[in-house]
């Protein structure tokens, strides 16, 4: 999300005397994809939603059908997953099993 908003060009900028010189794309009324809706998906999508942004989530069973009781858009196919969302946040522990996942 900080470099939809261009954050460390702005902090940078800002650190030289120059306000303003950069304007990152807002946040509001984009779509973040969530890969992996466990406990910290489930925490960055609440931080998405108070900015405005709607919610695709890509997971297990259990995690679609909570987005699901939670409002959120889902999705079971991992192609589409990676073709609607402005923004994407993997939220997986890396194991063998997640190992290469996204490819």
């Amino acid at each position: 999300m900080s470099a939809r908003r261009k954050l460390c060009e702005s902090v940078s900028d800002m650190k030289k005397g120059r306000w303003q010189t950069t304007f990152g794309n807002q946040m509001k009324g984009a779509t973040l994809g969530i890969f992996g809706f466990g406990r910290i998906g489930k925490m960055v999508a609440q931080y998405a939603q108070a900015f405005g942004m709607s919610i695709l989530v890509y997971g297990s069973e259990r995690s679609t059908q909570e987005a699901k009781n939670l409002g959120y858009h889902f999705t079971h196919s991992k192609d589409k997953f990676f073709i609607r969302p402005d923004i994407i946040s993997v939220n997986l522990r890396l194991s063998d099993k997640t190992r290469e996942i996204i490819q």
